[in-house]
């Protein structure tokens, strides 16, 4: 009889068969329900094992006296996702994954192997003739997909490095159910399927029912006398468990077991997951010893630095921050003041001991226009906290609106491993940016950028400003991704987080905001010339090195900078490999030529976009009159005369086609002067 298909069948993945048999022993325990044991093999299934159609099999291996029907070890998380997809499986199934820490997983292989060879020895001899098996052609499609014998010969080296001595059997036997936890779980824990802590199942009754009605899909009945046996079932399992922890592992295969799951290797999902094996443990609840001595990523979680002339807004700004952050204490505010200021220097040693954040400040010369404030921002990172892990460069107008930003903001703390990253958080953060002139004009006003991005390159900027120069390096770091599989794009816009005085310069005098303006287009061409164009993409491809040192988890590595031929080098100081080299030259042609073409067309291209009038003479005069104040005279007074001029011909048409002929021209104004007359003489 066969079972019909609107009859669901559970499947539970797992790997070692001690937690299977334990598992299995008690879903069997219930009259209702009925689990079937398949063996794991001793490395990895047989290829004949993973071309069973999952139809076929279900039907052939129900047990239908029983209500509930399932297996477990029949196929592994990543392999029954693939085949549910593949084969349109047309059974109702129910899918569970059961989860054991990385220690414990080790143990239980290793136990399992011992208990079906009996001695360490046999039990290598038999994994070794196995993964030859494997390794010839053909023989077996997940030994390369699961990079099975690679990980096996890094850990052989890593052990060798530690003076391992790997002729002792049980030595090799740890080195194999390593090997075996690493790849199957790399595979595993990404599956799409709700997963089990073993840990958890057979210690809490609770949850154990809860597992077994999940399967069952039903309304399954645990009476009294089930539950009692249940209690007795799951305290022998735990301490079956427990037994099996207490044996102690060695120290370095602790510290093996340690280093693995922290780094990310090349397995089945890779390069689509970007986090190492610790990082799925931690979201499952796990939790490591040396996760509790980890040291804190930061001291401060940002460090807020601008500069500020006005006492007064600046009070304001720190109100702000204490309304509206709930760790003040890990916030510092960096600021620049005149030299000769003696109001804000005031103001701040005021300020600085009543607030919860810390407040430091430095003196610099007055800067002789709008141009130079750049300068004594690159002065402040001398003072930022050196464990500080965002920096933000603001004005003191943009303050936060949403209370709670710094709890936000800890939600992207390490969000790229490597800490190489930016948050935009202006009007203009979800702007995609195609051209480089873009980025002078429309660059993200609110970034809040890793310390590390900026101390790759250097400084926040060699020119005028550190927003649009640092989204220079953004937007050349993004293009160093076109057309490859590997994408560069660092910059995350940050919805949560919302800021008042966004808009700068709002309400000011006309004339002082046509000087900004002036200002603002020249640096914009300094910022643009070839000299910066060459810096901004050099420094990108200095993050870019970094990012790549970081993706081979190379700890130890130096850039070396060819000037001549515009080619940073990656070099691997362990073994003095050069691992990449990558080109930051640009077309000083290309950049002069269009810089000089598009003044032609300036607003068209410096904000106005397609919809702004494009005529050369039309764009160019109003470039002219944006940087000169004599060519804005000039144009003002042309503009007046011309308007002058057509008011004298409206009103001479207007004459003539009111009264047509010239002699009734005349007689109405000799009309006119006669009435003036008579008005005089009375």
């Amino acid at each position: 009889m066969t079972q019909p298909v609107n009859e669901k069948f559970f499947f539970i993945t797992n790997y070692d068969d001690i937690s299977s048999s334990l598992i299995a022993f008690i879903l069997n325990s219930h009259p209702d329900v009925h689990c079937s044991i398949d063996r794991n093999d001793d490395l990895l299934a047989p290829c004949q094992h993973m071309q069973h159609a999952v139809d076929a099999w279900i039907i052939n291996r129900t047990n239908t006296e029983k209500t509930v029907n399932g297996n477990i070890n029949q196929f592994t998380a990543y392999e029954l996702q693939n085949k549910i997809l593949l084969e349109k499986t047309r059974h109702p199934l129910r899918m569970a994954s059961i989860v054991a820490s990385p220690y414990l997983r080790v143990r239980l292989l290793m136990q399992a192997w011992l208990a079906d060879y009996k001695t360490a020895e046999a039990a290598v001899i038999r994994l070794e003739n196995q993964l030859q098996q494997l390794l010839s052609p053909q023989q077996h499609e997940l030994i390369y997909r699961y990079r099975f014998n690679d990980i096996f010969k890094q850990l052989e080296a890593s052990a060798k490095q530690k003076q391992v001595d790997l002729n002792i059997a049980s030595n090799k036997l740890f080195i194999f159910a390593l090997t075996k936890m690493i790849t199957q779980d790399s595979a595993d824990l990404p599956a799409s399927c709700k997963k089990y802590l073993l840990e958890n199942l057979v210690t809490n009754e609770f949850q154990m029912m809860n597992f077994i009605q999940s399967l069952s899909g039903t309304r399954l009945d645990f009476s009294h006398e089930y539950r009692l046996a249940l209690s007795r079932q799951l305290k022998e399992c735990s301490d079956y468990l427990e037994k099996i922890q207490q044996e102690p592992l060695d120290a370095w295969m602790d510290n093996l077991i340690e280093k693995y799951i922290e780094l990310r290797l090349q397995t089945i999902y890779y390069p689509h997951v970007d986090k190492p094996l610790a990082a799925f443990y931690r979201e499952l609840g796990y939790t490591f010893a040396s996760q509790a001595q980890e040291k804190p990523l930061y001291s401060k979680l940002i460090s807020i630095q601008l500069n500020s002339n006005r006492p007064a807004q600046l009070s304001i700004y720190f109100d702000n921050i204490e309304e509206t952050a709930d760790h003040p204490e890990q916030i510092e505010v960096l600021v620049n003041i005149d030299r000769d200021d003696l109001a804000m220097r005031e103001m701040l040693l005021r300020e600085m001991p009543r607030r919860k954040f810390t407040i430091k400040y430095i003196t610099t010369e007055r800067p002789q226009s709008f141009c130079d404030l750049w300068k004594p921002i690159n002065h402040l990172l001398s003072i930022t906290d050196p464990e500080a892990y965002f920096l933000l460069n603001i004005s003191d107008e943009m303050l936060f609106a949403t209370c709670g930003w710094d709890t936000i903001l800890k939600k992207y703390v390490g969000f790229f491993p490597d800490h190489l990253f930016r948050l935009r958080a202006s009007r203009n953060k979800i702007r995609n940016y195609f051209d480089r002139w873009e980025c002078s004009f429309g660059q993200d006003a609110i970034p809040i950028t890793t310390r590390k991005w900026v101390e790759v390159g250097g400084d926040w900027n060699p020119c005028f400003g550190p927003d649009s120069f640092q989204q220079l390096i953004s937007f050349y770091l993004s293009k160093e991704g076109q057309f490859s599989n590997e994408h560069y794009l660092r910059e995350l816009p940050i919805i949560e987080i919302r800021f008042h005085g966004d808009i700068p310069a709002l309400g000011i005098d006309p004339q002082k905001a046509w000087r900004h303006n002036r200002d603002h287009i020249s640096a914009m061409e300094i910022c643009q010339s070839y000299k910066m164009q060459l810096e901004a993409k050099r420094r990108a491809i200095c993050i870019k090195a970094h990012i790549m040192a970081a993706h081979l988890q190379i700890d130890k590595f130096t850039l070396a900078d060819n000037k001549r031929k515009k080619i940073i080098s990656l070099i691997d100081k362990n073994t003095n490999q050069v691992l990449a080299s990558m080109s930051y030259d640009v077309s000083w042609f290309g950049i002069t030529a269009i810089n000089q073409l598009r003044k032609l067309r300036f607003y068209a291209y410096f904000g106005g976009g397609k919809e702004y009038p494009r005529s050369l003479r039309f764009g160019f005069t109003s470039y002219l009159r944006s940087k000169y104040q004599l060519f804005c005279v000039w144009h003002d007074a042309l503009r007046g005369y011309r308007h002058s001029s057509r008011l004298l011909k409206f009103y001479r048409a207007y004459i003539v086609r009111t009264y047509q002929e010239p002699r009734v021209i005349i007689s109405k104004a000799s009309k006119m002067l006669s009435y003036c007359k008579q008005y005089l003489l009375a």
